[in-house]
This record gives C-alpha cells, structure tokens and sequence, in this order.
C-alpha cells in the first residue's frame, strides 16, 4: 500500500507541476493575445488617420481640378469672343461700300501699334496659329485709323495760299 500511496503521491505531484507549467503558458498566450489585441487597435487607428488624409487629399485634389477647368474655359471663352470680334470687324469691313472705301484708301495712314500681350495670353491650350493660322484677317500690330479731309471754301483756300507765301 505505501508503495501505491507513493506512486499516487509522485503522480499527483506530476499532475500538480505539469497543471503549473500549462498555467503558466496560458498566462503567457493571454499576455501575448492582448498585446496583438493592442497592436491590432493601433494598426486600425492608424489606418483610419490615413484614410482621413487621403480623403483630404482627393478633396484637395477635386478642388484644384475643378479651378484649372474653370480657368480653361474662361480662357476658351475669351479666344471664342476675341476670334467673333474680329470676324465681325471683317464683316463689317467687307460690308462697306465700293465707292466709299476707295475714295478712302487714299486718305488711310497705318500707325503701328504693339500686339497686346493679352491677346496673346487668351490663346487657349493646345490651340496654336502654327495650325489653323491666326484669326479671319488679323493683322497683328497695325492699328488703321481712318481721317476726313476737311473741305474748305474756295475764300478759306485762298487765305492758306495766300498764308504759305
């Protein structure tokens, strides 16, 4: 009997230390779990942070988009406005009487005048006079102005004669 009493005890005693020793492991797995579980909240606070920066970033992003299509297409308009304004000088030059306009061409003087750099500026992208040439009949730095001889009496004539000698 004391020999299985003996036997018990030193089985019991191995139950009790190997009862221990998976204690011990499973404190040690729910040291570990934990730390992942903390990890894990960090990794998902971080992502949502990161998240929140790209969506500022694509709203930014929209933003100046939207401003650079607006500029684009003032600048289309004002091509488009500046291109009718000449055509409608040409219309208006081309409906002008026969007889009127050659008594005229002997009484116009050009005057040359520089191209308006804002001219230049409301070209818009991609357009270019290498490709379909400039504007109906622009005629860049040269401004026309067009003057009446002012007709005198035959008295007031002879009076300038008379003055000049």
């Amino acid at each position: 009997m004391e020999v299985d009493e003996r036997a018990k005890n030193t089985d019991l005693e191995a139950v009790n230390y190997s009862n221990q020793a998976l204690m011990d492991r499973n404190l040690d797995l729910k040291a570990e779990y934990e730390a992942l579980q903390k990890h894990s909240s960090l990794l998902t606070q971080q992502n949502k942070d990161l998240q929140r920066e790209l969506d500022s970033f694509v709203e930014t992003d929209d933003i100046v988009r939207r401003n650079l299509d607006r500029k684009t297409k003032v600048d289309e308009i004002r091509y488009k406005v500046d291109n009718a304004i000449q055509q409608s000088a040409h219309v208006v030059y081309k409906s002008r009487s026969p007889i009127r306009d050659s008594v005229h061409k002997s009484q116009v003087y050009v005057q040359e005048a520089p191209l308006p750099s804002a001219f230049v500026a409301r070209v818009p992208r991609g357009a270019s006079y290498q490709d379909h040439g400039p504007p109906m009949h622009f005629d860049a730095g040269r401004v026309v102005h067009h003057y009446e001889p002012r007709e005198f009496s035959p008295a007031r004539r002879q009076l300038f004669r008379e003055g000049a000698r």
